[in-house]
């Protein structure tokens, strides 16, 4: 892994939310600020594999990370935390881990396992989950109580 490069997107310098690094970053570590979603297009496209490592915890238990679906939707390869939302919404389109060792062969391998067929699969996966489906499946649920 010391050849690889590690691209985080996130606020960095906002006082509230930023990063306060005590450490010093290894050279293959990079940090970015947060990006408007018209520049994550571009952004995805640099990258191999996708990493969401959340720290399991109360919050994250219950959170659904809109994130899956967006790099889903390009087809990109998916490691990420363990937790019952991530799992539901990947399905088997890409890989979870818990432990730290799991985490590094999860990452190994979505780069090496990887393939146009596995893209494809992660695409459709969430064709389905655009906001005009899901509006539709809303009001087709509410029109049924009536």
């Amino acid at each position: 892994l010391d050849t690889w490069e590690f691209k985080f997107i996130g606020p960095i310098s906002d006082t509230k939310q930023g990063l306060n690094l005590k450490i010093k970053l290894p050279d293959n570590v990079i940090l970015c600020e947060s990006k408007p979603r018209s520049e994550l297009p571009s952004f995805l496209s640099d990258l191999n594999v996708f990493w969401l490592p959340f720290e399991a915890n109360e919050l994250t238990t219950f959170m659904s990370p809109i994130k899956i679906f967006e790099v889903l939707s390009v087809g990109l390869p998916i490691v990420c935390q363990d937790l019952p939302e991530c799992r539901e919404i990947l399905g088997e389109c890409g890989s979870l881990a818990v432990s730290s060792e799991q985490h590094v062969d999860a990452l190994i391998y979505e780069c090496n396992f990887d393939s146009k067929n596995k893209l494809k699969q992660r695409r459709l996966s969430v064709k389905d989950s655009d906001w005009k489906s899901v509006y539709k499946k809303f009001i087709t649920e509410i029109e049924n109580v009536k």
